[in-house]
């Protein structure tokens, strides 16, 4: 007799090596583990019955005990009239919550041969880069004062599925520059993936390693280290975890060049402060293969706040040994804080001190910002307020 839904075992949550553990327990042999990452991650198929180069007997065995079941989109937010103006999407999570992941087309320029020599997914066909947006975590526990997710206090991890569902659900279920794989299957072109949605990444840390394994691997959907980026607000311990555990870009919420401004602004900085993160930093470029890597420093530009041009300088002094890039995010308003955002001269002045110091700066353009999907926006549909309140981090 068949298992309920409830208690069969949801396979697309597992990474490659999760997956060849739990078929040797099930006395399948662990060859079997790449052909199902194919038809689940490059093919999308969800029925065991139609995997038609496993034998019918497995098929059966892994109907019986199994499931392949992404999660739910419960509504798409998209007022936004603009060509190729980002998606928001609220998922639905087994603990009756909403989170948001966010779609963000872009016009592909040239790449250049670094880039050609990365594109190993066979789903580059598109002159349409996108970029998915996703979410790890229900609220969040880190408490930033100028973000919307923040505000409401966390409230649940996703599970691995519910995290890896959302590039699932990316690629084979939202109608957006869908191309023609060769196999006949329709499928969005996603290039990237951030780690940028609602959540700290590195709260939920096995459920997010166990995406990052499934997102670089070249039998499901083969993304490049550089393309899939985890954000941080700067989780230290987790940081150093991550040297020799993957590769992926690494993006560090900083905002602040000095530590009490910072204990404001990311509180999390009261346990692990700037010089901390810094050196662990340092550590995790050293435990790449590819030496060329940077970090990416994210830095909201707050009006009054943290934009003044001895704050450029500052920033400047305290990066000058790591590899990096500066990302400034003009703040997006949320109902949730009285923060305003520096203006178009503060920014670009914070700019060039920084450019004249020998950074390279982008300034981020405020996409998104009519769905509420821009950085610091989503909020979803969290339960439980005074749950919330009550699994605050600890610091």
């Amino acid at each position: 007799m068949n298992k309920s839904q409830e208690t069969k075992v949801n396979l697309l949550g597992y990474s490659r090596a999760e997956l060849i553990s739990w078929l040797a327990r099930q006395n399948i042999p662990k060859f079997r583990s790449k052909q199902l990452i194919k038809w689940i991650h490059q093919k999308g198929v969800l029925d065991f019955l139609s995997m038609t180069d496993l034998p019918y007997s497995m098929r059966e065995e892994l109907n019986e005990i199994a499931i392949i079941k992404p999660p739910l989109i419960s509504e798409e937010i998209n007022h936004d009239s603009q060509i190729n103006a980002p998606q928001k999407y609220l998922i639905s999570t087994s603990q009756n919550n909403k989170v948001e992941m966010v779609l963000i087309p872009q016009e592909s320029s040239k790449s250049s041969d670094n880039d050609i020599d990365e594109q190993k997914s066979s789903t580059r066909q598109a002159s349409i880069r996108q970029t998915l947006c996703i979410s790890t975590q229900a609220g969040c526990a880190v408490g930033c004062p100028f973000c919307a997710t923040g505000k409401q206090g966390f409230n649940s991890n996703l599970t691995s599925d519910e995290i890896i569902g959302q590039l699932w659900l990316g690629v084979y279920s939202i109608d957006s520059h869908k191309i023609k794989h060769h196999s006949g299957i329709d499928k969005n072109n996603i290039s990237n993936v951030v780690f940028m949605g609602m959540g700290e990444p590195l709260l939920n840390f096995e459920p997010v390693m166990s995406a990052c394994d499934l997102f670089l691997d070249d039998e499901a959907y083969g993304l490049s280290r550089r393309k899939v980026t985890i954000s941080t607000s700067g989780v230290v311990p987790m940081i150093d975890r991550m040297c020799g555990r993957t590769e992926v870009a690494l993006a560090v919420s900083l905002h602040s060049s000095d530590d009490e401004l910072r204990n404001e602004l990311v509180p999390i900085n009261k346990k692990y402060p700037i010089s901390d993160l810094l050196s662990v930093c340092k550590k995790y470029l050293k435990s790449l293969s590819q030496k060329d890597r940077q970090i990416t420093f994210e830095y909201t530009m707050l009006d009054g706040i943290n934009d003044s041009i001895s704050q450029a300088k500052d920033l400047a002094r305290i990066l000058a040994n790591i590899p990096c890039k500066i990302n400034l995010i003009p703040y997006n308003p949320s109902p949730f804080a009285d923060y305003k955002r520096s203006s178009d001269k503060k920014i670009y002045d914070f700019s060039s001190v920084l450019i004249n110091k020998g950074y390279i700066v982008t300034t981020r353009k405020t996409r998104g910002s009519k769905i509420k999907a821009a950085c610091g926006q989503l909020s979803g549909e969290i339960i439980s307020k005074s749950k919330q309140k009550s699994n605050v981090y600890k610091i």
